[in-house]
């Protein structure tokens, strides 16, 4: 299998995942927090993206062989998983 596809295809779906929970969830705080939704939703984005990295390995620089730097694999994975559909459209 292509390694790009191998190492992204599980972000794709993670981000998308992620995206749709946050919808889902978005209503629910509206009712219940009124000034700082968005910081909320930001803050819960990334403690869920960063624990399905680290839970499930999800590693977006292994194609380019910096395997080494996990903290930083890591950390931009979240990144991307946070992206959601228009972060990675990247093709």
């Amino acid at each position: 299998m292509n390694p790009w596809a191998e190492s992204l295809g599980p972000v794709v779906i993670s981000s998308f995942a992620l995206q749709q929970l946050l919808e889902l969830i978005d209503p629910i705080l509206a009712r219940f927090i009124k000034t700082n939704k968005a910081t909320v939703l930001n803050l819960l984005a990334f403690f869920v993206a960063l624990s399905l990295s680290l839970i499930l390995e999800l590693r977006a620089l292994r194609p380019f062989g910096l395997a080494r730097l996990v903290w930083l694999d890591t950390l931009l994975t979240t990144l991307l998983i946070i992206g959601g559909r228009s972060g990675l459209m990247i093709w």
